[in-house]
Order: structure tokens, then sequence, then C-alpha cells
């Protein structure tokens, strides 16, 4: 039987690659999901880790153990002692992680020291600790003196090493003894120290110096054997100390999927380690874990969210084509059952053909899904790639599991049709070709209208869950809300194929006394072919339809992403310097402020880059009664320059809001809620004091619902978790005005630039350092490389690939079907004197009435379902941080990519198409007439 399935999946071999290559790319894009998650996430973890080494200059996967106040009167706290070091052992152990580093650090209570030898100093009262450090030997360089010994001196002294922070601040000198009070060795004498050396780090960047070691200065160290020997092996009664452990792990080699693993032994040992009486169990990577965890969690919803809708695609399609085959072979499984084959057999014929493509898509799904990884890391918006590090895939278990389940929906997918022909006999196939065509089942199920429902319910959810998604307090996410778009797009295709047939016979009736015979013999055929040609209909409509929504909500999300960053910036580049004050002075009575200089920044080419001065007071600022006003003085000219404001946003240009102020000095703009809320109106006068008592009085010439860096309201939660709303109240005034009224305060240099880098360069060379300093480019370029975004550009450029080539797939299946079927068809219209140029016309006809229209209904729908849910799918990425009116954006480059690709797949099919056509032979087709 094997032999005979192969020779059968031969003699039909174009459709059969059809149909593998629709099962390679279901079984891909669902390998794809776990690997790309996987990648994904294993970046977004480390550099999280990462970050967090930044901002709190610690090693990120690091724990801090601390078991204080240890005496060794009582013995039962050094065998608590003893098992404490195994604890840690154990700990390191069951978390399974290399170990980076680990630090045991012993030190006494610090007791107070006195040089031996008196002499003149200037420090008094010292208060010193002795310490080890083990392995430290490795990681310091002796920068004068020598290094400590592991034996006593021969005067009885402990050899000990000292920072330079150390000797300066204690006043010690290299050779010095000094004797440390209240303790004594287990002889009862009096322990006295040796300082022989001076030392410091010999790398900034070791990990080993969990705290710097220019943040000791009242530290003596020495060798660990050595304190061990003589304060615990034979301790001294009275002898206090406190053990301390950092423990590094390696924290590229956690991975995502160990994440919960690694918090759950992590907090069982927490627990563990308070037990035996520790006060302090500092676990500094749980915070950045646990915020990991429902970070990957929407990662993955997002991505089975996205990619659905391209399974249940390629899903059709694979029941589609493997329809188109079976219809190929009516006659032959007729034959095969009139000869007497039963209906197990003919199902085990197909189950083979079936589990033979399943099996090699199969195992070429996992490779091909690795590329389409490293695709969707590389996207930076719709069929947009940029160079960006390659994602680190790994080859997951979950991917060769969610493949395999692929590869058997695949087979019932291919199989399920087979069941209903495996039944019919020769004369049930003779009866059914007799037969007018019927209605397809989803047209007698009202499948489209359905779908249509479904979807506009969905859109009646997002409505109803608007406001908490604009404000991002929603509890969760409906999954709805992402697939109704998917939905109203193939309900609307199908409803299309459902009114076009209608359409088609109208327009044949009106003109079918007037139609050529080339335009007369397409209408024929396109009329009574109904049923045949919906499958390629369909995935044209979606196709277009998918591209363009793909484009629009690509295009949305990343823009507008890129809005919110620039109106909450303000600018390209915003920097203020640090600005001295008299607040120190007890007796200032009103705050005075020391203004850096200005002049340096006209160094800077002017011609790159444009400065002006934004005065942003909050602290203190009251307007009338109300507290907490902010005020923003600006050079109204300056200001229009250089600030980033969407035309927009206002009910008149913005501009004409700057030109008010500049008629009049004292004119000022406020937010919209001075007058809603405060009942001011224009012409008013409104009066504001700052912190010093001192006031600015200014006449309303505008409301403003937006300006940039505003936000009318805060949005958060009370206690209870119940979404709170606190309103900001803004008042714009001309800079000059205020500081003629209230005196120079601090301000903010705003830049635009489109070269940041000088700005950075002229810092550096300048050593400025900065109490702000924010980049908008730099931040877009953070906020892109977000994974979910990523994910999110990734699916839809892929999905959409994906999708373009099933297209042309079914779209060359069909017209190679329909072609080779008008074989005879073509002969006898030649043979009758129709020249090949009116055959080809024929079919440009029948291309249009087909292709051309789908292609514009896709259109259609793809703007119908951007319209409508391309702001769902907005605020569900951006919850709560869209500042700036969402706006539906598509670009024409966008539009250009994408019907320049379909056109090229046109052109392409109908090459191929042309080049068949040409090798049709009239007398062959005659012939087979005849026959």
């Amino acid at each position: 039987m094997f032999t005979f399935i192969l020779r059968k999946m031969l003699s039909n071999k174009w459709m059969i690659i059809s149909l593998l290559i629709g099962n390679i790319l279901l079984c891909s894009m669902v390998a794809s999901i776990p690997l790309y998650s996987d990648a994904i996430l294993q970046r977004m973890l480390t550099k999280q880790l990462e970050q967090q080494q930044l901002e709190t200059n610690r090693y990120p996967a690091s724990a801090e153990i601390k078991f204080a106040s240890l005496s060794v009167n009582r013995g039962y706290e050094l065998q608590s002692l003893g098992v404490f070091e195994s604890r840690i052992a154990q700990f390191s152990e069951e978390l399974a992680l290399p170990l980076a580093e680990k630090v045991s650090i012993y030190s006494s209570t610090a007791a107070r020291a006195e040089l031996v030898t008196e002499r003149q100093s200037l420090v008094s009262g010292r208060m010193l600790k002795l310490e080890f450090m083990s392995g430290i030997a490795d990681h310091i360089e002796v920068t004068s003196g020598s290094m400590f010994s592991g034996e006593l001196a021969a005067d009885g002294a402990i050899e000990v090493i000292v920072n330079e922070r150390t000797l300066v601040e204690q006043d010690l000198l290299i050779g010095e003894l000094l004797e440390l009070k209240n303790l004594t060795h287990s002889n009862g004498k009096p322990v006295t120290v040796k300082v022989v050396g001076t030392y410091k780090n010999n790398s900034d960047g070791d990990i080993y110096w969990y705290y710097s070691p220019a943040t000791f200065s009242d530290t003596l160290i020495m060798d660990e054997s050595l304190f061990r020997n003589l304060f615990i092996s034979n301790y001294q009664a009275g002898f206090n100390f406190t053990a301390n452990w950092y423990v590094m792990f390696e924290y590229t080699a956690i991975t995502q999927t160990d994440v919960e693993r690694i918090l759950e032994v992590s907090e069982l040992h927490r627990a563990e380690f308070s037990r035996y009486g520790t006060t302090a169990c500092r676990l500094n990577y749980t915070d950045t874990l646990t915020r990991f965890t429902s970070e990957s969690s929407r990662l993955g919803i997002t991505l089975w969210v996205l990619q659905v809708p391209i399974f249940v695609l390629l899903a059709f399609f694979v029941f589609m084509v493997s329809k188109q085959i079976l219809e190929q072979e009516k006659n032959s499984i007729a034959v095969i059952k009139s000869r007497g084959a039963s209906r197990m057999q003919v199902m085990l014929i197909f189950v083979g053909q079936s589990a033979i493509i399943s099996s090699i898509s199969y195992v070429a799904g996992v490779p091909l899904g690795v590329l389409i990884c490293r695709i969707l890391g590389a996207s930076n918006g719709f069929l947009g790639l940029v160079q960006r590090s390659a994602l680190s895939v790994r080859l997951v278990p979950e991917a060769f599991i969610y493949t395999l389940g692929a590869a058997v929906l695949s087979i019932l997918t291919m199989v399920v049709p087979a069941f209903a022909y495996s039944k019919v006999t020769i004369v049930d196939h003779k009866r059914a070709t007799n037969k007018k065509n019927v209605r397809p089942l989803w047209q007698k199920l009202f499948i489209d209208v359905i779908l249509l429902g479904i979807s506009l319910y969905g859109l009646y959810t997002y409505n109803n869950q608007k406001a908490a998604l604009a404000s991002g307090t929603a509890a969760s996410l409906d999954p709805l809300l992402f697939i109704s778009s998917s939905l109203f797009i193939i309900g609307a295709g199908l409803l299309f194929l459902r009114i076009f047939p209608l359409v088609v016979r109208l327009i044949f009736a009106v003109g079918k006394r007037f139609w050529p015979p080339a335009l007369y013999a397409s209408f024929i055929k396109v009329t009574r072919s109904m049923g045949e040609e919906q499958f390629i209909m369909l995935f044209l409509v979606l196709t277009v339809a998918t591209g363009i929504f793909n484009a629009k909500a690509a295009r949305t999300i990343n823009l507008n992403m890129e809005h919110n960053i620039q109106y909450n910036y303000g600018t390209d580049i915003v920097l203020m310097e640090e600005w001295r004050d008299n607040s120190l002075n007890e007796n200032a009575k009103m705050i005075l402020y020391t203004e850096p200089d200005f002049e340096k920044y006209k160094q800077l080419d002017q011609s790159k880059i444009q400065i002006t001065k934004v005065q942003n007071t909050t602290s203190g600022v009251a307007a009338d009664n109300l507290k907490g006003v902010r005020l923003m003085g600006i050079d109204t000219k300056q200001f229009g320059e250089i600030a980033w404001f969407r035309d927009d946003m206002l009910p008149v240009h913005w501009y004409n809001y700057l030109n008010a102020m500049t008629s009049d000095a004292r004119a000022v703009l406020v937010s919209m809620n001075f007058h809603t809320k405060q009942g001011y109106n224009l012409g008013d006068s409104i009066s504001l004091r700052n912190s010093n008592g001192m006031f600015f009085s200014g006449k309303i010439c505008g409301f403003v619902d937006y300006w940039p860096t505003y936000d009318a309201v805060t949005i958060g939660q009370d206690r209870k978790g119940q979404r709170t709303e606190t309103d900001n109240f803004l008042v714009i005034a001309n800079l000059a005005q205020v500081q003629s009224a209230w005196g120079v305060m601090p301000y903010q240099l705003w830049m635009k630039t489109d070269s940041p880098s000088l700005v950075y360069d002229f810092a550096g060379e300048n050593e400025l350092k900065f109490t702000i300093f924010r980049d908008s480019a730099a931040s877009i370029v953070e906020q892109k490389n977000d994974p979910v975004l990523q994910g999110t550009n990734g699916v839809l450029t892929v999905g959409f690939i994906i999708i373009l080539v099933v297209c042309m797939t079914g779209f060359l299946i069909y017209w190679v079907l329909s072609i080779r079927s008008r074989t005879l068809q073509f002969g006898i219209f030649r043979a009758m004197g129709m020249s090949m140029k009116n055959v080809l016309a024929m079919l440009a006809n029948e291309q249009v009435f087909i292709s051309g229209v789908s292609i514009g209904i896709g259109a259609v729908v793809g703007l119908i379902s951007s319209a409508l849910y391309v702001p769902l799918i907005q605020l569900g990425y951006a919850a709560g941080a869209n500042s700036t009116p969402l706006v539906v954006i598509a670009e024409n480059g966008d539009y250009i990519r994408l019907f320049t690709i379909i056109g090229i797949m046109l052109v392409v099919c109908m090459v191929v198409l042309g080049m068949l056509i040409s090798k049709i032979k009239i007398a062959q087709a005659l012939k087979l007439g005849e026959d």
C-alpha cells in the first residue's frame, strides 16, 4: 500500500506540493511561538537583570545574608553557625545556578583601638573592628607595605591591612601597633594588631566587591584561617561577631523557564534563614523576577492571540486543498470502490498520504520556526526589518510538542474531507456530476453572519471597557477584543462571497445583449461556476484585508508610542544642571538660586541644535486658592520652534495660542480644567504665588486640553483598588515676565536636534553633571526593544507574509486546475475562430471579476476593520500610557509596499499561467474532445 500511496502522490505532485507548503507553514508558525517566547523572554530577563545592576550598582543575582550578634559564650550559636553555612551551600545547590562569586565575611564587634606607642594623633577614640574576607588576596592590589600573614607576628600581634581611606581617616601609620580594648586571646592577653600595608581593589568591575572597599573606614582585614583559629575554634568569652555572606550567581544562566522555581526555592530558604536568627536576608533578584513573570504572561497571551487567526487560515487552506485533491480524485476513488476496496482501505490510503505529508512538515517545521523567530526579533514595524542583535533561539521541548500537535491536527484536517468521499461509488459519482451546484455548508449555517455578530459583540465589549483600558486599570484584557478584528475580516469576506454571485448575475443580465464574445464567455464562466472560485476569492480578500489591517495596526502602535514619548518629553533632549541655593542657610528668609553658566551652550552648533529655556515649577505654586499648580515659563517663539506638538490636538493650530501670548506680555494659557472645574473664563486675571511668597499675575488668553509634557489627570488606584483621578492644573506664561516677578529660578534646557551625540560629546568634554537628562530618541529605541512590541510587529509581518504565500499557492492551484479542466473549451474557441488575443482577454476579464474585485473588497474590508479595531489593539498595548489623542495612522509607503508585494504575486502567477496556456496544443485539445 505504501508504494501505491507514493505513486498516487507523484501522479498529483503539484497539488501535493501545495498541500505540503501549507502544512509546513502551519507547523513552523506553531513551533515559532514557544521558540520566540523563550528567546525574547530570555533576552528580556537578562536585560532586566542588567538594568537592575545599573540602577542599584549591585550584582543582579545575589543574596546578602547576615548572621548578627553572635557570641562565642554560647556554644549553640556556633553550632547554628555551622548549620547556617551548610544551609547556604544547600541554597546554592538547590538553585542549580553556576556560582559567580561567594564571599564570607566575619567581623568582630567594633572595639576601642589605642596606639601602643604614644604619638601625637589627630584622632582619638578610634573604634575599629577585625574582619576577614574569604579569598581577598585574589581581588586586591597592595598599594604600600605588605600583605598580612597567616601567623602571628614575633611580638604576638595580628598582621592586618587597611584601605587608604581607613589609613587617612583613622590617622594610622604602616608598621604601627594598636591594642584593641575588650578583645583578648584565649590565654587572656589583649589583642594587638599591626598595620602592615594598604590595599585597593584590583578591578572596578570585580563582582567580589559587593560593597566598594572605599566605603570601609573602620575595618582591619586579617587572614581567614587565623581569625577562625583565634576567635572561633579557640574562642574567648565575650567575643561577639557578625557573619555575612554575599552569594552571587551567574544571572545569564537564569532561564525564563526556571524563574518560578527559583522564586519558590528562594522564598523557602529565606524563611529558613530567618528561623536561624538572621537579621537580614536580602535576595535582590526576587522583585525583578516577580515583575518578569507578569510580563512574560502578557507576552505569551499576546503571541497566541495574534497568531490564532493565522492558524485558522492555514488550517482552512489545508482543508480546502485537501478537498480540491479529493475533487480531482473522485473518479479514482469510485473506481477503487467498484473493484472491491472497503471504505476502511480507502481511508487508510488518505491517512497514509496525510501522515507522510505531516511527517515531512513536522521535520521541516521546527527549523523554519527558528528562522521565523529571527525575523520576529529583527522586526521594527510592519514589513520593516532592522539590524538588531540576533535572538538566541533554543530548541525547547514545547516547540516539538506544539509542532506535533499541529501535525496531528493537520492529519485530521486532511482526513476528515476524505471520510465523506470514501463512501462514494461509481454510480454515486456519476449522479453527483449531473447535479447542480448546491450551497456550501457555511452559507446554510450562516457562518458569515455569526462571525460578524461575534466580532461586533467584541467591539461593543471594547467600547464598554474603553475608559478602563485607557487608564490601564482593567482587571484583565478580554482576548475576544483582539480576536474580534480577525473574525470581522473573515465574516465580511464570507458575506462578500454570499453576495458576489448575485451582483455578477445582475450585471450580466443588464448588459448580456451588448457584451463582446470574450466578455460574454467570461460572464458565462463566472456565473456557471460559482463555488469553484470561492476558495481563491476568500483568500484574496483575507490577504489584502489582513495586510491593510496589519499595516495600520503596526503603524498606529509604533507611531502612537513615539508620539507619547515625544509629547511627554516635550522635545528631543531635556536637561537641567544642578542649581545651587541657600536652602541650608537657617537665616535665609527666601530661597535664592545660583544660575549655571548658560553661555557655554552657545558653543554648540546652532545649525544642528536649537535651545530654549523652559521653567517648570510645581512645588509651592498656588493659583489664587488652588494649590499644586504647575507653572511653565516659555519663550514663545523659541518654544514653538523646538517643542514637539501634534497639530490636531487643539481646536486650532497651536501656534495661534503662542501668538496670543505674544500679543500681551501678561497673557497666559491655562489648562481647560481651570475653566471646567474652577470657573475661570477668557480675560480673567489669575494670580500665582510661589514658595517664597512672591506673586505673579497674568491674564487668561486661552484654554488648552493638551500641551507638551502636560497630562490633564493622573490616574491611580486607592487602597481598595478603585480607579482614582487627580486633576493637574497648568499655567503657561512668558518666561521673561515670570523671571521679572519671581527672579531667576531653576529652568530646563529643551533642545531640538537630529544629532543627539553632539550633546553627549559636549557634556563629556565639559564634564557636565545633570539633575535631569532625557533623550526621547533613546527612549523610543528602548521602547521598540520591548518584547511585546517586537513580538507584535514581528507577528504582524510574518503573519502577512505567510498568508501571502498561502494565497499565492492557492491562486496558482485554482487557475492551473481551471485551465487544465478547460483545455477542450479553449480548443473549441480557437477552432470557432476566436483569436489567442481574445482567449487571453477572456481570462483577463475573469481575473478582473475574481481577483480584481476580491482585492478591491479586501481593501474595503481592511479599511473598515482598521477603523473599528485598531484603536482597540492600541489601547490594549499602551494601557495607561496614552497621553496624546489616539489616531489610526497609515502612511502611503505602507500601502505601496503592500500592493507592490500583492502585485508581484499576481504578475508571477500570471506569467506561470501564460506559459501554461501557450503550451496548449489546439489539435490535441480537439482530439481530446473527440475521444
